[in-house]
């Protein structure tokens, strides 16, 4: 039998089902964001995100936050790069 989901998206889900609306939680960055953003979406509005990087937000940024004052795509690789993945 084979799944229909990978172990990211496990873990992902599974990290959002912690997540109780209200809540503050600390909010890593790239699997946990999107647990974060998928609580957010489903069952825990509320929910308020302390990040990594020592941001304070209610939701996820629109967009993404760069902390090292220049945009990832002035120097990284196309993302079909292997090792951009």
């Amino acid at each position: 039998m084979t799944s229909r989901y990978t172990r990211r998206e496990l873990m992902v889900v599974a990290a959002a089902r912690e997540i109780r609306d209200r809540e503050v939680v600390f909010v890593g960055m790239r699997l946990p964001l999107l647990g974060f953003g998928l609580a957010k979406a489903t069952h825990a509005p509320d929910a308020v995100g302390l990040f990594e990087n020592g941001v304070i937000r209610d939701r996820p940024a629109e967009t993404f936050i760069y902390t090292m004052g220049i945009r990832p795509t002035s120097w990284a690789p196309s993302p079909a790069s292997a090792w951009w993945t």
